[in-house]
C-alpha cells in the first residue's frame, strides 16, 4: 500500500489528473496479506492526498462487490462513479463454462 501511495503522490505532482487502479480483481486487494480485501483502506490514502484528481478502479469481482464498498465509492468525490465489470458477466451459461460461482441478476442458474 506504501509504495502505491507513494507513486499515486508522484504522479500527481507530475501533474496527472487521473489515478487508475488496475489488477486483475481490484476488489480482492490485500487479501494476500491482510486476509481481507484492503480496497477501501488504500482509497482512503489516496483519496486523501492533496490535488484536484480522480481514482478510477478498474475490475471489480461482481460476487465480491459489497455495499460497504459501492456506498464508499458513491459518497466520495474523488473516486469515478462507475463500476467495470467484464462482459461475460451478462451472460449465465459463458459463466458457467468459465467455472464461475456468479449469475446474472434475476438468475439462480450458476449460483451454485
Amino acid at each position: 500500500m506504501v509504495d502505491i501511495v507513494r507513486e499515486a503522490a508522484y504522479l500527481l505532482e507530475c501533474g496527472k489528473r487521473e489515478l487508475i487502479l488496475v489488477s486483475q480483481e481490484s476488489t480482492a486487494y490485500g487479501r494476500d496479506l491482510a486476509g481481507h480485501c484492503q480496497l477501501i483502506p488504500l482509497l482512503d490514502r489516496l483519496t486523501a492526498l492533496d490535488g484536484d484528481f480522480w481514482i478510477r478502479i478498474m475490475y471489480l469481482h461482481p460476487a465480491r462487490l459489497e455495499p460497504k464498498l459501492i456506498d464508499y465509492i458513491i459518497d466520495n468525490h474523488k473516486i469515478c462513479n462507475y463500476f467495470d465489470l467484464p462482459l461475460q458477466h451478462i451472460d449465465d451459461d459463458l459463466l458457467r463454462a468459465m467455472g464461475r460461482k456468479t449469475s446474472v441478476p434475476g438468475s439462480n442458474r450458476c449460483s451454485t
